[in-house]
């Protein structure tokens, strides 16, 4: 019995690294947002880096809408976890739902997967899948960057996701009192399966142990 227990635990330790690429946020908390240090979009997009103020963590994230407004290093405030953006920004509707497409870019670059590690052309195509980048702003980037943007849009429509995976929204205000809308941004939540087979793995090893 005690091996029995051994090896689930064993078996669950497999899964902390897809664990550990959740992020630690949760509605109430308060965030910054930095530049991560590479070259932004143009029109004032991400990649971006997002601090939780209220319990240690940070990660890369993007813009979903563009018209929204914030300012670097501006304490902002998390009201919701959502699957959607609480504003149309400059296109598509009000509140406007995530796309899976989006989704399946966002992980891809997370998981620094090759041929998705481009910041900027991420957040190109977040855009475009969103309705924020119209032809006519989009027709002003280069050639190259247009290339890439397409690309990364023919693989998100080949990967063919039907849900957002671990991927979510995060509505953020400029005040505490969630009145004045900042920002919509990406974020990653971890899923319900693998904390739960942690938390009995763990279970598994503290009784073997103790046996």
């Amino acid at each position: 019995m005690k091996k029995l227990f051994i090896v689930a635990a064993l078996a669950v330790v497999a899964l902390v690294p897809a664990i550990a690429q959740a992020d630690i946020v949760a509605a109430g908390n308060s965030v910054k947002i930095d530049d991560d240090g590479s070259a932004n979009a143009s029109f004032g997009g991400g990649p971006f880096q997002i601090t939780n103020l209220s319990q240690p963590n940070a990660w890369l994230t993007f813009c979903i809408e563009r018209g929204e407004t914030f300012s670097y290093g501006q304490t902002l405030y998390v009201k919701k976890v959502n699957t959607e953006a609480v504003n149309g920004g400059i296109g598509g509707p009000s509140p406007d739902p995530l796309s899976y497409d989006s989704a399946f870019l966002y992980t891809q670059f997370r998981n620094n997967v090759a041929g998705f590690t481009n910041g900027v052309h991420i957040q190109y195509a977040i855009w475009r899948l969103e309705g924020e980048l119209p032809n006519a702003d989009f027709a002003t980037l280069s050639g190259a960057d247009q290339t890439a943007v397409n690309d990364l849009l023919t693989a998100a429509t080949t990967a063919a996701w039907t849900n957002l995976g671990n991927v979510r929204t995060l509505n953020l205000y400029k005040d505490a009192n969630y009145t004045q809308n900042a920002q919509d941004v990406l974020t990653m939540v971890p899923e319900p399966a693998s904390m739960m087979l942690l938390g009995l793995g763990l279970v598994g090893a503290a009784t073997a142990a103790r046996r």
